[in-house]
């Protein structure tokens, strides 16, 4: 599993088993309790199915998303897939 945060710090993305995860935190999250608010949870890229499929949003297939990054600028995640040896690019702004 592998985390990141976007810029600014109100974005989660997990990878996970053959998905990429967006978390959004909200703006309690940089407050300091954070625990009093609820965590909206999508699948952001892939789903739960393995495989190896370019596509848009969970029509994507991924063997196993280990790392991830994410540009300064918020508009990739740069997605590497440690079964098929294989870095991928992932457009947010198209579905945020």
């Amino acid at each position: 599993m592998c985390i990141v945060m976007d810029s600014t710090n109100t974005l989660a993305y997990v990878a996970d088993r053959h998905l990429v995860a967006r978390v959004n935190l909200g703006p309690s999250w940089l407050s300091n309790n954070p625990s009093t608010e609820s965590y909206d949870v999508t699948e952001f890229v892939g789903n739960q199915a393995s495989g190896f499929l370019n596509g848009n949003g969970c029509a994507t297939r991924f063997f196993e998303p280990r790392y991830i990054a994410i540009d300064g600028a918020n508009k990739y995640i740069y997605v590497s897939d440690v079964v098929k040896l294989i870095m991928r690019c992932v457009v947010v702004v198209a579905w945020t």
